[in-house]
């Protein structure tokens, strides 16, 4: 039985109506193509723009616990969305932790955070101008939470519960509650690229026969981020290995997700992509 079709070409421009963005959209084919069995599918010719920053909607947010004495509190800030360097990331999150403990109560403390270019470390400091009976009285601490323990918090530490906390926590590399005081500031190896891979998913492409350790199971391409900011991340597979089993299947709809590895939708800054679909039989 002859095919159908061969090859679908796809650009995010042309997507229907009620698509979300060009990251996250659905195409409407001319007719509905029926595809026999024993017919393979790979993704091919992926050309999308880099045009992702190092701080964006997908991790912003920055959740922390600060301790004086007894008394504590559950604060948090959000970073700027922009490209930064570390000189750029350290100044900025400085700003944004002492904005964030501005109130009168916590007016003797200061952070600040510097960041070694050559080893790329940053290091994040607490300066408390208290007197040295006071800080022996009620010593401070600040805690920046993780990402599990934002969606699994312990019950009774009045941290509010985020499915997605969407945080800085991978630029940050945070992965244990961090202990911020006076004599123990923080060190971290910054990460600028927590942006390492893109996945391409399709409900009505994928076969569910592949399974990923971070909960997506409709991924149809993994496409890693060769290209820097700006540039164009372009992907020509020519493999017949990477193949999708898409038999007897009746293609009309298609849906399209572009991805990171925590499963948000990548975004685009309104740019559209493009790919192929190459159609053969086994």
């Amino acid at each position: 039985m002859s095919l159908d079709i061969k090859k679908i070409y796809v650009d995010s421009r042309y997507k229907t109506s009620n698509s979300n963005n060009d990251s996250d959209f659905s195409i409407e084919l001319p007719r509905t193509f029926n595809v026999p069995d024993g017919v393979v599918a790979h993704i091919d010719d992926i050309v999308i723009p880099a045009c992702w920053t190092t701080v964006d909607e997908r991790n912003p947010n920055c959740y922390f616990g600060i301790f004086v004495g007894v008394d504590s509190a559950e604060l948090s800030f959000t970073m700027p969305t922009k490209n930064y360097d570390g000189l750029g990331f350290a100044t900025a999150l400085a700003q944004q932790f002492n904005a964030a403990i501005a109130a009168p109560q916590y007016a003797n403390f200061v952070v600040s955070a510097t960041y070694d270019l050559l080893q790329n470390i940053l290091v994040i400091s607490l300066t408390d101008s208290r007197s040295a009976s006071a800080k022996t009285l009620a010593p401070v601490t600040i805690q920046i939470r993780t990402d599990e323990v934002l969606q699994n918090p312990p019950a009774g530490s009045g941290i509010t519960q985020r499915s997605n906390p969407r945080t800085i926590n991978t630029i940050l590399r945070t992965t244990v509650n961090t202990r911020i005081t006076e004599s123990t500031p923080w060190r971290c190896f910054l990460d600028l690229h927590p942006t390492r891979n893109l996945y391409l998913c399709s409900a009505a492409l994928a076969s569910y026969d592949t399974v990923s350790n971070f909960g997506n199971d409709t991924i149809i391409k993994k496409i890693p981020c060769a290209a820097g900011y700006n540039k164009l991340l372009v992907q020509m597979s020519g493999s017949t290995l990477d193949g999708l089993n898409v038999s007897k299947r009746s293609l009309r709809y298609i849906d399209f997700k572009l991805v990171d590895t925590n499963n948000n939708i990548v975004p685009l800054q309104g740019n559209h992509f493009s790919f192929s679909i190459v159609f053969v039989k086994k």
